[in-house]
């Protein structure tokens, strides 16, 4: 967590905040954990739009 705060630039709280559903993030901030967890931005989207439509 630690680690992943110093590559967002972020406190290590603001991390666990967002892990524990405490925080939203907006686009661009979910962009950037994505880039930093070595994650494609849009394969999540995706899995998003898909649980809404299940909805």
């Amino acid at each position: 967590m630690r680690e992943l705060a110093v590559q967002l630039n972020v406190s290590h709280s603001w991390v666990a905040k967002v892990e524990q559903n405490e925080r939203r993030l907006d686009l661009l901030e979910y962009v950037r954990l994505c880039n930093s967890l070595g994650v494609n931005p849009s394969t999540g989207l995706t899995k998003i739009k898909s649980a809404l439509k299940d909805k």
